[in-house]
């Protein structure tokens, strides 16, 4: 699966779930108060693995990254974790 794909499929699980976030295909640098709650998925640390002859496969990290405003305590960020970005995580195709 290419990044551009497998960023498309988890935004695609996260859309059907109605998480009530502002979604971001990749990691944005700025935000406005009125993106509250944001989710970000995007890759880093892509790698060449090699691994296939006569085949390019790459690895990476994948992220789900949460953003609330700041004031928000971490007691309501797991909160926001368990009970809308987990259940998501069983929608995405391997």
């Amino acid at each position: 699966m290419k990044h551009t794909e497998l960023r498309a499929a988890v935004l695609d699980a996260l859309e059907k779930h109605d998480t009530g976030a502002t979604l971001f295909d990749g990691r944005p640098a700025v935000f406005d108060e009125e993106d509250f709650p944001a989710i970000a998925v995007y890759l880093t640390g892509a790698e060449y693995t090699g691994e296939e002859l006569d085949s390019d496969t790459w690895q990476a990290e994948l992220h789900i990254e949460v953003f609330l405003p700041a004031q928000v305590p971490d007691s309501e960020l797991d909160s926001w974790m368990e009970s809308r970005i987990y259940p998501v995580m069983s929608d995405i195709p391997a």
